[in-house]
């Protein structure tokens, strides 16, 4: 497994999504599920970051 960090740029983003779409239907006791998880929060965090969604003001 390899050794994830905080994704910084967007080749890191990159490279995390596409090994958890190889990864992501792991079952629970497979050995890849952590891996899985991680991926996850750090795909989840770095999109939270870069990806800033408007919301629409309040009326």
């Amino acid at each position: 497994m390899k050794q994830w960090n905080i994704l910084k740029t967007e080749e890191d983003y990159n490279i995390a999504v596409e090994r958890l779409d190889v990864i992501f239907d792991v079952e629970p006791n497979d050995d890849f599920f952590a891996e899985a998880e991680l991926l996850g929060l750090l795909i989840n965090e770095y999109e939270d970051v870069h990806f800033l969604i408007a919301l629409p003001e309040p009326i």
